[in-house]
């Protein structure tokens, strides 16, 4: 019996500054990954190279990523995820939630490439970084 190659679906908490926090996805399958690049990308005519826009690269990951958090308004009551909250972020505070999500991601690649290390197993993928490196 082959191993099982699906994200099965998990949600960690990441903590920020001042008790906050963001739930978010540990990692995302192929289909959530693809839709984020798609968002990452500017708009573009046929013909045209497809390319980032940088105002959509950290809101499209935040947003692929995170499922809730514990942000709230003036009032204290709780703020929805979404891009047009991302968008009145302070930017220290933008940067604190990119940063955790970075940290985030790492410790998922580091947890992956310990699993391969531990199965004894060469990926397709890992074949073809080793031929260009």
């Amino acid at each position: 019996m082959g191993r099982f190659r699906f994200v099965e679906p998990a949600i960690d908490r990441l903590p920020l500054s001042d008790g906050d926090y963001l739930d978010v996805k540990r990692e995302l399958t192929t289909g959530e990954q693809r839709a984020m690049f798609v968002d990452m990308r500017r708009r573009f005519a046929p013909g045209e190279t497809p390319m980032l826009d940088p105002m959509q690269v950290g809101i499209a990951r935040l947003l692929a990523y995170v499922v809730a958090w514990s942000l709230v308004d003036k009032d204290n009551r709780p703020v929805p995820v979404s891009a047009g909250a991302i968008d009145q972020l302070h930017p220290d505070e933008f940067n604190e939630m990119r940063v955790a999500l970075d940290d985030h991601e790492q410790r998922q690649e580091t947890a992956r490439s310990e699993e391969k290390k531990r199965r004894g197993t060469v990926t397709t993928s890992d074949r073809a970084l080793q031929s260009v490196g």
